[in-house]
């Protein structure tokens, strides 16, 4: 039997808030949420459907922040030395960067900088972002499918990984 429509949606709109240009103001984690659908619903559709979504945003945030970089407010910053370094270091393997930014846990808003002052073609850097998106939810949601964690748990990682950062960040702000 096939999985429901609504809650495949229910994915790709989580998938939408928590990829899109607010994503950064946002503080949760998204990988809990796929562990959580890859408990009810097989790993692969998982991976496709949080692929698709992540894919459509960065579509969306490509654009938003490629209008930010080119506007006059950041235009010096976009002429500096450093942004110079970055677009020559991208330049190196622009599409194994994104790919493998997208695959491992690092912060990917680093790697849509670097691409965008690389003048990386939207196209590209979106075949990239899924190619390194899909293996990575896969494995999330596998993870979920395998091991036996109780959905209090999955919950319990989402907040944490909220939480946490935001504390760091409080306690930084409190002893500076």
């Amino acid at each position: 039997m096939p999985p429901p429509l609504g809650d495949l949606l229910a994915l790709l709109a989580l998938t939408i808030v928590a990829k899109g240009p607010q994503a950064f103001l946002l503080p949760f984690s998204y990988e809990p949420i796929v562990i959580a659908y890859g408990r009810l619903y097989p790993p692969l559709l998982v991976a496709a459907v949080a692929a698709l979504g992540t894919v459509s945003m960065e579509w969306v945030n490509y654009h938003v922040f490629r209008a930010v970089i080119d506007s006059p407010v950041c235009a010096a910053a976009h002429r500096s030395a450093t942004a110079h370094r970055i677009a020559r270091w991208f330049s190196w393997k622009p599409f194994l960067t994104v790919a493998l930014g997208a695959l491992l846990p690092l912060p990917f808003g680093l790697v849509r900088i670097a691409a965008l002052l690389g003048g990386y073609p939207a196209g590209r850097y979106l075949a990239a972002t899924a190619v390194g998106r899909f293996p990575r939810y896969w494995f999330y949601a596998a993870v979920g499918a395998a091991l036996p964690l109780p959905p209090g748990l999955v919950v319990a990682a989402g907040v944490l990984t909220a939480v946490l950062p935001l504390a760091a960040y409080r306690a930084a702000l409190k002893s500076a």
